[in-house]
């Protein structure tokens, strides 16, 4: 029993550890409060409505994968190996680059939008939107578009392109603490910003059960979860020994900062990041134009619930965004192997284990939880469980690739696969609708992760071979 003891505090004194031990306690922490708006916004705006926001999100997300910039992820790779080797010009030209980027891709995506976006969304959704239910703020009215009919899509998506100047702003503070290891202020972080975000969302369904109030919320949710990650920055930043540079040397640095040496990396990690992205944003336009806005309604609830339930496995795919980099850079390529079978190894028996409790529980209370009117989506979640196992193995291998400089192989695999599946995929949602739709996302996902191993793997035992032969030349 002794031993048994020692063992364990030996388990929990390393770093490692004890840094996913923190951000799992605060995605749980998230999740349990993001229940809260995940049950009452579709159950308060029903399919049609809910169906809407869930196009207009996807609408949203589908044009941000024109932005070729990469910064989010190559922040991610990079910063880290700045922060390990203490260079501060090296983080403060990141930071400047982040922040220059993201600036004139929102300004960009917001005139764009607002011009192109309701005259796209007519073109793809050309049977005509019945008024919606529910009284409250037209945004899309104020905007000067036309909204009775079928480009109420194209124009919420261009006031929710607003997000596009927050957002990144609050990622980049979380990528900071996340390169510094500080998983303590990420999880804080993570925690108030999820209590911002249930309550502006249920106050915006309790008050006005629109799409147009849910973009709204997440408006205004995107202002303050920013200025509560400058805040913490702030914080952060007088306790780190210098590193971090102050708001206004950012500023200053952006507009100097040249992205050459850059730009190359960020294209190849935007492309494939992007890439990614549309393995679920354009399975569900198709579901929207093919079977309807409530059918999209369901698709979008049935993947909500799997990011909520990825939550006991999402603390150690956070904390390999920084600890996988590191070894690299370090050249410890065998320890990374070790460490990476085992997180492999636990991410299967986890996932295993959540996504059957989901198959036996998720059907009984569906109904109760939510109402009759989200009855449909019970034949989901076979397929939904599938998504939920492939997505908890998956999401361990994109900053191994990444780290490896892997990515453009990524790249030309998922181009593939779309060209492949959509076609097939959209005759199969023809036929079986929001089904349908799910199963496109598990033919991508499940496809992509075995030739993303057939890719990365190989690679990674060429440098445990070449690190071994060097440990065999120095003895």
């Amino acid at each position: 029993m002794t031993s048994l003891a020692a063992a364990l505090r030996e388990f929990l004194r390393r770093k490692f550890v004890r840094d996913t031990l923190t951000l799992q306690l605060g995605r749980l922490a998230v999740v349990g409060l993001g229940m809260i708006a995940w049950v009452f916004v579709p159950a308060r705006l029903g399919p049609v409505n809910y169906g809407l926001f869930a196009l207009a999100l996807t609408f949203l997300n589908i044009w941000r994968t024109l932005n070729l910039s990469g910064m989010a992820v190559s922040i991610d790779a990079l910063l880290p190996a700045a922060v390990s080797n203490e260079d501060r010009d090296e983080v403060l030209d990141l930071l400047a680059i982040a922040i220059k980027v993201t600036l004139v891709w929102a300004l960009l995506s917001l005139a764009v939008l607002a011009v192109l976006g309701p005259a796209l969304a007519a073109l793809l959704y050309r049977d005509p939107v019945p008024p919606l239910p529910g009284h409250g703020l037209n945004f899309a009215i104020l905007a000067g578009f036309e909204t009775v009919g079928n480009n109420e899509v194209g124009s919420l998506a261009a006031w929710l392109a607003l997000i596009l100047v927050f957002d990144p702003l609050y990622l980049l503070a979380q990528s900071c603490f996340r390169a510094r290891r500080a998983m303590r202020q990420a999880a804080l972080l993570m925690t108030v910003n999820q209590v911002v975000l249930t309550t502006l969302q249920v106050l915006a369904a309790l008050l006005w059960p629109t799409a147009a109030a849910q973009v709204a919320a997440r408006v205004l949710f995107s202002v303050v979860a920013t200025l509560l990650g400058l805040a913490l920055y702030l914080r952060h930043r007088q306790n780190d020994d210098g590193l971090w540079p102050s708001p206004a040397d950012v500023l200053r640095r952006s507009i100097r900062v040249s992205l050459r040496g850059y730009w190359r990396f960020g294209l190849a990690n935007a492309l494939d990041k992007n890439l990614s992205g549309l393995f679920q944003f354009l399975p569900v336009q198709l579901v929207g134009v093919l079977a309807g806005q409530a059918a999209a309604g369901y698709v979008h609830l049935g993947l909500r619930l799997i990011d909520r339930s990825s939550i006991l496995t999402q603390g150690v795919q956070d904390n390999m965004q920084a600890v996988v980099p590191q070894a690299v850079g370090r050249g410890n390529f065998i320890r990374l192997w070790h460490n990476f079978r085992r997180v492999l190894l636990a991410l299967l028996l986890g996932g295993v284990l959540v996504y059957a409790a989901l198959l036996l529980v998720g059907p009984l209370v569906m109904v109760p939880l939510f109402g009759e009117k989200w009855r449909p989506v019970l034949p989901l979640f076979p397929a939904l469980a599938v998504f939920g196992l492939a997505t908890t193995l998956g999401g361990i291998f994109g900053p191994l690739y990444r780290a490896l400089d892997l990515v453009m192989r990524m790249v030309w695999m998922r181009v593939l696969l779309l060209l492949l599946i959509l076609p097939p995929g959209a005759l199969l949602v023809s036929e079986t609708g929001a089904n349908g739709g799910v199963w496109i996302i598990n033919a991508l996902y499940l496809i992509s992760i075995g030739l993303t191993a057939l890719l990365t793997l190989p690679t990674l035992y060429r440098h445990i071979r070449a690190e071994r032969d060097a440990a065999t030349v120095g003895t």
